[in-house]
């Protein structure tokens, strides 16, 4: 059995975020997908995110997007998987430490991606990190150039990690955009996948509008109520 998983998820609990808990539920279900939510900085969507996936029973990964310094200073953003409890570090070599003592899974967010925060940089530890994660994103569909989500799987195959791939959604219809796949019945077994580097990658671009509502939603112009 084919399991599809969206591993790069953001709802209305992102700062930048404005999708629905129950939204994004239930478009996974009518897609036959399941996503990891994967907030900017905080899991305060875990407990809303449970409860509501008793009545759609989602393949849902529990995550977080973390914007990870070395001494007050911006070096990228980490995705963590199947973390049991937030990870409270902000520095980058303590958080990954912590993500280990859980047995999450890491994967380095749009590692390429010059337009991001650091700006002009990408994520800047690339090679010191390359020997602690388990994965690369190897696609992101927000990206604005394809040619930076080939440079990132080719990073990947070089350095035997593991292939990770999202949406990066933050408005509900760009949830299933980009996906990680393998052959998987269960979470568990999508965890091995990964472990084992087994997963492989599909997606499309995004495009530059859905930049918009995010980016309006960020500076308040937008506001959302949970």
């Amino acid at each position: 059995m084919k399991m599809k998983i969206d591993m790069h998820v953001h709802s209305q609990y992102s700062i930048d975020g404005l999708s629905r808990p129950e939204e994004l539920l239930e478009k996974a279900k009518a897609k036959g997908i399941g996503f990891a939510i994967t907030e900017h900085n905080n899991c305060d969507s875990w407990k809303k995110f449970s409860e509501l996936n008793r009545k759609f029973n989602v393949p849902l990964i529990f995550g977080e997007e973390k914007k990870l310094y070395i001494d007050g200073k911006l070096i990228g953003e980490i995705l963590f998987y199947f973390l049991q409890s937030p990870v409270k570090s902000r520095e980058l070599f303590e958080a990954i430490d912590e993500g280990k003592k859980q047995d999450a899974i890491l994967s380095v967010a749009h590692p390429f991606d010059f337009l991001r925060k650091p700006v002009l940089f990408g994520f800047r530890k690339l090679e010191e990190v390359k020997t602690k994660v388990d994965a690369i994103e190897a696609f992101n569909a927000r990206i604005y150039f394809k040619g930076l989500n080939k440079k990132a799987e080719k990073f990947a195959l070089k350095n035997n990690l593991a292939f990770t791939a999202g949406s990066d959604a933050h408005i509900p219809k760009e949830l299933g955009n980009a996906y990680a796949f393998c052959e998987a019945g269960n979470l568990e077994e999508f965890k091995k996948c990964l472990k084992q580097k087994q997963t492989k990658v599909e997606g499309k671009l995004a495009g530059l509008l859905v930049h918009l509502p995010s980016t309006l939603k960020q500076f308040g112009i937008i506001k959302i109520k949970r």
